[in-house]
């Protein structure tokens, strides 16, 4: 039955040995892997960006913002001076807590009605608005006399219904995943078929090959966007809250980006093996660090700084800032420029890297 085996596994053996870099990243990319998400995931939401708007501007009302602080669950981050500037921090996703400090906060209560802090949550992620409205809740049962009313509201996702947080995020993860995949053959695939030398006697520069590998992947892309999309309104009943203008400009950048990110692996993958492997190791840290899943404030320091060279990272901030939070371009101009900047970088390294000539 196991005749010959002998001989195939000499085989394989010495193939691995004259291909070191499979071996290698066979080996490197997991234990990288577990060490880096093993400190990084962490479901205890620490460190939520939180706007205050302190209408008393007392000795006691910045106490109680300080007991906050003290938790370590809440970080804040900016001071308003209306009601609409925390709902506008709350809508494009700067601060996902928004503390309403009543302005008779130190006064006696009156008719026995302490004066109320309201606490507004984004409910865009159930675990950050779950957590921050238990603690801001026992900070006010905790006091020896019940000063003030803590009355927490949850924007955005009132129902709690987890579908509104991990569909959009699972878009972005899944255009990532599939164009990405798509491309980063792209260049391995002809330099294996033999194509490549055909390329060499052609006119076009490295620019127009980029870009003419890139196009049709684009409008498989853009299809399955669709699809995508209206499966998450009609399916799972998400609505998209935002303008259709700004979401289908938004994805478009998007979609070039992860194409981009395709072509750069299949330019430093030798195989298509290869090409698998450095993919399999891109994408990983895409779905586990860019908070689609687990929370980033809760992450340490240099693997919180890192999240912000994933383009999923932004996207996920953009699709649930457009579909659940009704975001404005306006409101997601960093989340954009950041994008856009990863985009263009991703290309042209790309480009730069492809040389129309056989190693």
């Amino acid at each position: 039955m196991f005749r010959g085996l002998a001989a195939i596994f000499y085989k394989e053996a010495r193939h691995v040995v004259r291909d070191p870099a499979t071996f290698v990243l066979a080996l490197f990319i997991p234990i990288v892997q577990l060490t880096v998400f093993g400190y990084a995931i962490d479901t205890d939401v620490r460190h939520i960006k939180t706007i205050v708007l302190d209408g008393s501007k007392t000795a006691q009302s910045r106490a109680y913002v300080e007991s906050l602080v003290n938790t370590e669950y809440f970080a804040i981050t900016e001071s308003a001076t209306s009601i609409d500037d925390v709902l506008a921090a709350l809508r494009s996703g700067r601060a996902r807590v928004g503390v309403v400090i009543d302005r008779r906060f130190a006064e006696t209560p009156i008719s026995g009605e302490p004066p109320r802090v309201q606490v507004l949550v984004d409910g865009s992620d159930p675990t950050v608005s779950t957590r921050a409205q238990n603690t801001a809740m026992l900070l006010a049962t905790s006091r020896t006399a019940p000063a003030f009313d803590v009355r927490p509201r949850t924007l955005f996702n009132e129902e709690g219904r987890s579908a509104m947080f991990y569909v959009p995020g699972l878009a972005a993860v899944i255009f990532q995943v599939v164009l990405t995949m798509l491309t980063a053959f792209a260049v391995v695939k002809e330099r294996e078929a033999g194509t490549l030398e055909q390329l060499l006697v052609t006119p076009v520069t490295r620019a127009g090959l980029m870009a003419g590998k890139l196009l049709p992947f684009l409008v498989i892309g853009c299809v399955a966007a669709a699809i995508v999309y209206a499966a998450m309104v009609v399916v799972f009943q998400v609505p998209i809250r935002g303008d259709l203008g700004t979401l289908t400009t938004l994805t478009l950048l998007y979609l070039v980006t992860c194409l981009a990110l395709g072509l750069v692996i299949s330019t430093f993958a030798r195989t298509q093996l290869h090409a698998m492997l450095i993919a399999f190791a891109v994408m990983l840290p895409s779905i586990l660090l860019s908070g689609f899943a687990f929370p980033r404030e809760s992450m340490p320091e240099p693997i919180y700084a890192f999240t912000f060279v994933l383009p999923t990272t932004y996207f996920v901030n953009i699709l649930r800032g457009v579909v659940l939070r009704g975001a404005t371009f306006t409101d997601l101009t960093n989340d954009v420029l950041a994008l856009t900047a990863i985009g263009v970088t991703l290309f042209v390294i790309g480009t730069v890297r492809f040389r129309k000539r056989l190693d």
